[in-house]
């Protein structure tokens, strides 16, 4: 009795650690970056502050699995994106009809502060925050 009864237990929580901790709803929403860096760059390189501000940059995930990203004003990325925690992996569409996957690794992420990284050799880290608009 007691070898089912930990059975049971054990299979519970391997399921249980399974299961994402994000879902795509906990993205929805408009995230404004506070810090863009390259963290594999020596002297290490961070835009952050009024430097950052005037461009006005930010990610936006939409319920129906669209990605914006803009930057200085304008969209400069727009595609679809699925969470496959830890990834947030965005098709960019690129112009006659193209695309391409770009996977961006979730460093951190909370209610209301994302950290995401690119995986190239050379990543670009993005802190952002979400904005209730």
């Amino acid at each position: 009795m007691f070898r089912y009864f930990f059975f049971i237990l054990l299979a519970s929580v391997v399921l249980s650690s399974c299961s994402s901790p994000v879902k795509d709803e906990d993205f929805h929403g408009r995230w404004k970056y506070l810090e863009v860096s390259n963290p594999e760059q020596v002297p290490l390189h961070v835009q952050r502050g009024e430097e950052l501000a005037h461009l006005d940059p930010s990610i936006s995930f939409s319920p129906k699995g669209e990605l914006v990203m803009n930057w200085g004003g304008k969209v400069l990325s727009h595609g679809t994106y699925t969470i496959e925690y830890p990834n947030i992996v965005y098709t960019e569409a690129l112009d006659k009809g193209k695309s391409r996957v770009i996977r961006f690794l979730i460093k951190k992420f909370e209610s209301d502060t994302l950290v995401f990284q690119t995986g190239e050799a050379d990543p670009v880290r993005v802190k952002a925050v979400r904005v209730n608009e």
